[in-house]
Parts: structure tokens; sequence; C-alpha cells
């Protein structure tokens, strides 16, 4: 979750222009001040958010696609930047994340431009490259939660990080959690609206959810845990 902080009124948006973030292009890409005068996408985007913040209303962008662009996006906006992280366990975002068909089929859009595979040039995880076309589509899912969330780890050493949520929580029983990140947001006072969030897409089958990988289910268990979670 991305959040522009300004005046106590605010624009909120999820995935604001979507996979037009070119998140495979951006991530960990050393030229960004380059990159984004090639897309002309973000640039108009980020021309809007400017105004908005010259007008006094912040702009919350929420959603993945837009997380390669935090460096970015702090020097370009200094302290009137800030980034959320909210995590969610790996197992139960990789099953989302294979239930939208997104790995399947047919070369996507989305496929092209916000897929992380350790082909990448910026991959941290560049030594799975030798397994990962063996790859079940849930385990690619579980590869794309491991790069994010690797990246955004080291984001919190910024000091535009306003802290790390975990999903779970902010749609558990205790509404103390969300309130906690409408603060962080720079919204304290904010009335909360804490319906139960459910995904709209159906559970993979049993067989679908096994991490066949030794190593892949090592840094992903590993990671994990430095996140709270426990996935065995």
């Amino acid at each position: 979750m991305l959040l522009l902080q300004g005046e106590p009124r605010a624009t909120v948006v999820h995935e604001a222009i979507g996979i037009k973030y070119r998140p495979s292009q951006a991530f960990r890409n050393l030229r960004q001040d380059e990159l984004v005068g090639q897309l002309r996408a973000v640039k108009a985007h980020l021309i809007r958010v400017e105004e908005s913040l010259n007008s006094g209303r912040s702009f919350i962008d929420t959603g993945w696609p837009s997380f390669p662009w935090i460096p970015y996006l702090e020097n370009r906006f200094l302290k009137n930047f800030k980034f959320v992280h909210i995590v969610r366990n790996p197992i139960d975002t990789a099953i989302s994340l294979s239930a939208m068909n997104t790995l399947t089929g047919e070369i996507s859009s989305w496929q092209r431009h916000g897929l992380i595979t350790p082909f990448h040039d910026n991959a941290k995880h560049h030594d799975l490259s030798f397994e990962y076309p063996n790859y079940t589509h849930f385990e690619r899912a579980l590869y794309q939660w491991l790069e994010i969330n690797d990246f955004l780890l080291e984001m919190h050493e910024r000091e535009c990080f306003a802290g790390m949520f975990k999903f779970e929580d902010l749609y558990g029983d205790d509404p103390s959690h969300m309130r906690r990140l409408w603060s962080a947001c720079g919204f304290a006072n904010a009335v909360i609206d804490r319906n139960k969030k459910t995904d709209n897409y159906k559970r993979l089958p049993t067989e679908n959810k096994v991490i066949y990988s030794r190593l892949l289910n090592e840094r992903v268990s590993s990671l994990a845990d430095k996140m709270g979670y426990e996935i065995g």
C-alpha cells in the first residue's frame, strides 16, 4: 500500500493504473528517473498525484503494482511520501493469485509486465532459475510473493516507511490494527469500516497447494517467519 500524505482529505484508489506501472521494468531498477520518462501512463499519473497534493488532497494508492517505485517516489515527493507494507500469508496469497489464472494460458499483459521470475535481471533469487521452469503455477505465485516481500523488507530501512501490517490482523476481530493503519496513513480520526474481507476466487484443490521445491519452501518459510507467519 502506497500513500502520499498531505491534508486530512484523500483520494483512495486500488491499483490506480494497474499493470501500467510496469512493475517488472521498475523492479530494483537504478535508473527509474529515466524510466518514468519512457512510461507515459506512469508520468501522467504522477502529474495527477502532484496536482492532488497541490490542491491539499492526499492520494492513497493500494495494491502491489506500484511497489517497485518506492525509491523514486521517496526522492520525488520527499517527506510528503510514506509507504505502508501490508503483508499476507504467502500460502493464501499464492492461492488467490493462482486462482485468478494469471499464471496460466497465453502470455498476458500481466505476465509480460508484472511477473517477477529468477530470470529477471534484478531478481534477488537468481539461483532458483535452474528449477523455475518446473514450478507449478502455485509455486510461481509463491516466488512472486518472495521477491516482492524481500524487496519491501529492504525498504523498511527508508525514512518513508510508516509500518507493516498483516492482512489477517486488519480483518480479524481486533479493530485496533485497522486504527493503527489509518493513523500511520495520517488519518487517526478516520471512521473505520471493517467489513469482513473475503477473496472472490475459489480456493485451489489441496493437491495444487504442494510446494515441491525444497529450496523455494526454505526461502519462503524463512521470509514468512520474519513477518510472523509459520508455514512449515
